[in-house]
């Protein structure tokens, strides 16, 4: 079964709930009041929809209560900002005042608008997609793809000890963005027609344990999200901006002019240089210096 995306748009009373599947169909739709009872409403509705994946707008604000009973709860949770959603209501409709149940799909909606090619990218789906716009931001401020994967935490951590070299699993990093990738590299792996489940079967092959491979597996889609993003952001840049990335790293300066001596106002011709010094035939003359006689 496709895993389903249930987008919750939180507030102080209560919380919109919308269930899309894969092709962004809404499945469902639930509001419940905000209390301490949430929670099992929301998972007790969203049963029938075993794997599944928790989007919740502004997890950290109005929505940090929810978020974290259903990570009690074992759900997988994503954060989505808030401003990505808010972006896309002002784009569509010429304000950014919310309107349930239809702002629980604004997540969806903003990465359409958006025009971004992350979706194509097999197991990330529109709140994936939005987690990493939305988190990463300008890329321009990730030089390399090694930089974004420190970033997203799929670098791993070398901790050789002499010369037997050991790479194990970091733990720093965005770590929503890290179980963003993660979830992506479980979907590949679950689809046998996938580039990711035969990448994952040939780091198998080479001895890998599941884990190695399966972080081995996040760390290349790490690197296909870095690409398009870096392809996105070089399709928005104006020619200017695309000019300056060309020449980054070239400092160009002004060409010196030519100096043409003048003769001035005057209009007089420049002296000539002096004759070359000749030295006179002869002994050299001596030189007498004169001594003041001493004072007693």
């Amino acid at each position: 079964m496709a895993t389903v995306m249930i987008d919750v748009d939180p507030h102080k009373g209560s919380h919109t709930a919308v269930a899309i599947d894969a092709p962004e169909t809404p499945l469902g739709e639930l509001r419940v009041r905000a209390s301490a009872a949430q929670a099992g409403k929301l998972l007790e509705w969203a049963a029938e929809w075993p794997e599944r994946t928790w989007a919740v707008e502004g997890a950290g604000g109005l929505g940090h209560v929810l978020a974290q009973q259903l990570l009690a709860a074992g759900e997988q949770v994503l954060d989505v900002q808030p401003k990505l959603g808010a972006r896309v209501r002002l784009l569509s409709s010429g304000t950014s005042n919310k309107n349930d149940p239809n702002d629980t799909r604004s997540v969806t909606v903003a990465v359409r608008a958006s025009g971004t090619t992350l979706t194509e990218v097999f197991g990330v789906g529109p709140v994936i997609a939005a987690a990493f716009i939305g988190d990463a931001a300008d890329i321009s401020r990730f030089p390399t793809a090694d930089r974004f994967a420190s970033y997203n935490g799929t670098a791993p951590i070398e901790v050789s000890s002499g010369s037997r070299k050991i790479y194990r699993l970091s733990m720093r990093g965005n770590r929503r963005l890290n179980h963003a990738i993660h979830m992506a590299a479980v979907t590949q792996i679950a689809h046998k027609h996938s580039d990711g489940h035969a990448y994952y079967q040939r780091k198998l092959a080479e001895g890998k344990t599941p884990s190695e491979a399966r972080r081995a597996l996040k760390r290349k889609i790490s690197n296909a999200i870095y690409a398009r993003l870096q392809a996105a952001a070089h399709r928005a840049a104006t020619p200017a901006e695309r000019a300056r990335e060309g020449n980054r790293g070239t400092t160009l300066h002004p060409a010196r002019p030519a100096h043409t001596p003048s003769a001035g106002s005057s209009g007089k011709p420049l002296p000539s240089p002096p004759p070359p010094y000749v030295r006179p035939h002869g002994p050299a003359p001596r030189n007498h210096s004169t001594t003041s006689p001493r004072v007693t």
